[in-house]
């Protein structure tokens, strides 16, 4: 698989999830159409890591994240490095991925992701909208993904996923898709947490704890 770096422009725990600004005066855009109440829990873990680790070793711009977890079936990837966006507060960025899928064929993915941090650095959210547009309805419908992550004490972290599908427009059975595509959403924050680890494994012996 061969991974590119961008340098295009960026299109313009539970409690501290809550504590996302939701519509308050002056605020910026919400980066998920989802709210707090659509978004369902998928995975509550603890992480023998401190954020700093977890930010530098699996979300930064030299994160070895997509290498480590690569697959047979990837066949391009490229990711743009983070940016500001004056829309959204932290930073956004791009990634373009495509798989060969066994029964679907070719799949075109774009994951736009937004990362900020909480005060005192106590906390970071990593956001994810992920859309497919080569899948039936796929420019109508998208993956939406919150990952918060809270400094328990040093050294030890908690991550919480919550997930939702989110229908842009809509289209003939879109509650039947949307039904079975957010049955797979705890597995894929499973998989999406597994994939942390393995990256921090490449750094650090780290492990979690429960």
């Amino acid at each position: 698989m061969k991974i590119t770096t961008e340098n295009t422009a960026l299109p313009s725990a539970l409690e501290a999830a809550a504590h996302v600004p939701q519509g308050a005066p002056g605020a910026k855009q919400h980066f998920l159409s989802s709210n707090s109440c659509q978004l369902k829990l998928m995975l509550q873990q603890n992480i023998a890591a401190g954020l700093e680790d977890l930010f530098n070793i699996v979300y930064s711009d030299n994160s070895q994240f997509y290498e480590v977890n690569k697959s047979e079936a990837d066949i391009d990837l490229s990711v743009s490095k983070w940016q500001r966006n004056s829309s959204y507060e932290g930073c956004l960025r791009i990634i373009r991925m495509q798989t060969r899928h066994p029964r679907l064929g070719l799949l075109n993915t774009q994951d736009i992701q937004r990362y900020t941090w909480g005060p005192n650095r106590r906390w970071m959210i990593v956001e994810h909208r992920n859309m497919t547009p080569t899948l039936p309805h796929g420019s109508q419908w998208r993956v939406e993904k919150r990952c918060t992550f809270v400094e328990l004490q040093s050294g030890v972290s908690q991550v919480v996923i919550a997930a939702a599908v989110h229908v842009e427009s809509p289209f003939p059975e879109a509650d039947k898709l949307k039904e079975a595509v957010e049955s797979t959403l705890k597995e894929d924050a499973h998989t999406y947490f597994q994939a942390v680890m393995d990256t921090l494994l490449t750094v650090h012996k780290v492990k979690p704890r429960t």
